[in-house]
């Protein structure tokens, strides 16, 4: 599993697995990410859409967490 999310809450979240650093200076940039809701709080994060954060990073976000997750 490299991305959760309920597609019919609004608005849309969606938790992604990242490296703790980049974690913790995400949550520190934009308020609309925070520590994964219900999952290991240094290692996932949960963002909700239509905030600050550019829909460019989330595709990002997700991407990397695939890519975290793929090789297992």
């Amino acid at each position: 599993m490299f991305a959760l999310a309920q597609l019919k809450r609004k608005p849309l979240q969606v938790s992604v697995k990242c490296e703790p650093e980049l974690g913790e200076q995400l949550r520190a940039s934009y308020t609309e990410i925070e520590p994964g809701y219900h999952l290991n709080k240094r290692h996932w994060l949960t963002v909700t859409f239509g905030g600050g954060a550019p829909e460019e990073l989330v595709g990002e976000l997700i991407a990397g967490s695939y890519d975290l997750v793929a090789p297992r």
